[in-house]
């Protein structure tokens, strides 16, 4: 029997049946509780749809195996494994998850471009200053407000790839920018981080106000996706690219028990700041408030 499964945060290797033979036990739509689920026939991998739709990922079966009789762990020499691969076709399968978010994120940008165009600002004139109020007395101080207007223009055909670049470009941009800020300065940044909560309400608010830039948002999500996972941190999809990047240079994999010691530790701090991040999207909303004055 199969002591366990190993986890990628990612859809995209869920690909890897038809195409390369590798081993799937589980690919899921979304974390958190599941809502549908369906196993093919002829087929060990469950295909599942769960409640929170921020991304996926892959659960594939373990090359430990436990004999039933003496209780004994050995490795599993399946060619079909993930583990048992060659080191170039692991990387190939961790990588795919990263292009998918990167794709994805590219599609978004192009139908928005396609359909509705790239918002363009129109500056008018500005709020200007009266030296008394309407009952007479002097007012003091200025207060600026927006006075500008935001219209979409879709380019011609001719045009369309090289704006939808120019716009992917920008949007590349301002994720690394806005990710390197985060790291830079944790502690004053950490304010501005929403949890799935907050993604959610943020979404929203979008999908009244103008329905278009979920698009945008969308592609914003899945670019930060792409680089936070393809980051050198256990768990992730670029920490297990690391551990690929050490068997490389030492000639020898790192320890299955080694790997999944690192990734349990980090995972359980993925845990706690997921919390910490649920609490803030709560807090930042009003949740705790509203639900005390309920109860109270």
């Amino acid at each position: 029997m199969h002591r366990g499964d190993r986890y990628s945060g990612t859809m995209a290797p869920a690909f890897a049946p038809p195409l390369g033979g590798i081993r799937v036990k589980n690919f899921s739509i979304g974390f958190g509780p599941a809502l549908l689920s369906f196993t093919p026939p002829g087929s060990e991998t469950e295909f599942t749809l769960r409640a929170l739709p921020l991304g996926g990922y892959v659960a594939f079966p373990d090359a430990t195996v436990v004999d039933e009789e003496t209780g004994e762990e050995t490795e599993s020499t399946d060619t079909d494994l993930l583990q048992n691969r060659p080191l170039l076709d692991r990387a190939l399968v961790l990588s795919a998850g990263v292009a998918a978010n990167i794709v994805l994120a590219y599609a978004a940008v192009l139908l928005s471009v396609t359909t509705a165009g790239v918002p363009v600002f129109d500056l008018h004139p500005g709020v200007q200053p009266s030296c008394c109020a309407p009952d007479g007395t002097a007012a003091m101080g200025v207060q600026l407000s927006p006075n500008a207007s935001v219209s979409r223009v879709r380019p011609p055909a001719s045009r369309t790839l090289g704006v939808a670049n120019a716009e992917f470009g920008r949007l590349v941009n301002q994720t690394v920018s806005g990710l390197t800020a985060i790291f830079g300065n944790f502690k004053q940044a950490s304010g501005n981080l929403s949890g799935p909560i907050g993604v959610v309400s943020i979404g929203a608010q979008l999908a009244r106000d103008d329905s278009v830039a979920l698009l945008t948002f969308a592609a914003v999500i899945s670019l930060n996706l792409a680089v936070m996972n393809s980051l050198p941190l256990p768990a992730l999809d670029g920490g297990q690219l690391a551990f690929l990047v050490v068997e490389a240079v030492r000639g020898k994999a790192v320890s299955t028990k080694v790997q999944e010691r690192v990734n349990q530790t980090a995972l359980l701090m993925f845990v706690a700041l997921s919390g910490a991040l649920f609490l803030g999207d709560l807090e930042k909303l009003n949740i705790l408030g509203a639900i005390s004055q309920l109860f109270g």
